[in-house]
C-alpha cells in the first residue's frame, strides 16, 4: 500500500477576492452597482431632468442627494401635521414648508410624469425585470478579469 502526502498551499480568501475584484467595493461590486443605476434610470422620477442628475454613486450604493428623494421612493404625499397641506406658496417667494417640522406620509399616492414606467420603489421594479441581465453582464464583466 502506497501512502500519498500532499501539501495545498493556498492564499488567504482576502486575496482571492481581491484578485477576482470581489472584495467589498472591489471592481466587480463597483460594476454591478453602476449596472443597477444605469438600468434604473428610466423607471427613476423625474423632476425637470435634476432629480437622477443629483446622484452619488459609490462603490456599493447609490445614494440621491435630494432632499425629497425618500417622497419619490415611497410613493406617498407628505404634509404638514398641523395644516394638512403639502407646502405653503407665495408668490413673491414660492413653495417653503415651515422649518424644523416633519412631515407626516398620508394614503395619498403621488402622480409621477411618464407613469407607469417611472414612479416609486423604482429599483426594485426594475430588478423585478432586469436582474439576469445584470447579473448576466456582470458575469461577464467579471470574466474579463479585472
Amino acid at each position: 500500500m502506497r501512502i500519498l502526502e500532499a501539501e495545498l498551499l493556498m492564499k488567504p480568501f482576502q486575496v482571492f477576492e481581491k484578485e477576482k475584484g470581489l472584495q467589498d467595493n472591489g471592481p466587480v461590486q463597483s460594476y454591478f452597482t453602476e449596472q443597477i443605476y444605469k438600468y434604473s434610470e428610466p423607471y427613476t422620477p423625474r423632476l425637470n431632468g435634476i432629480f437622477g442628475a443629483n446622484v452619488d454613486i459609490n462603490p456599493d450604493n447609490i445614494y440621491y442627494k435630494s432632499p425629497f428623494a425618500s417622497y419619490l421612493w415611497n410613493g406617498k404625499k407628505f404634509v404638514d401635521p398641523l395644516y394638512q397641506i403639502g407646502a405653503f406658496y407665495s408668490p413673491t417667494y414660492g413653495f417653503w414648508s415651515r422649518p424644523g417640522v416633519l412631515k407626516e406620509e398620508t394614503d395619498i399616492d403621488l402622480n409621477y410624469n411618464e407613469a407607469p414606467m417611472r414612479g416609486p420603489f423604482w429599483i426594485n421594479r426594475m430588478w423585478a425585470e432586469k436582474d439576469q441581465e445584470i447579473i448576466k453582464n456582470t458575469q461577464l464583466f467579471k470574466d474579463r478579469g479585472v
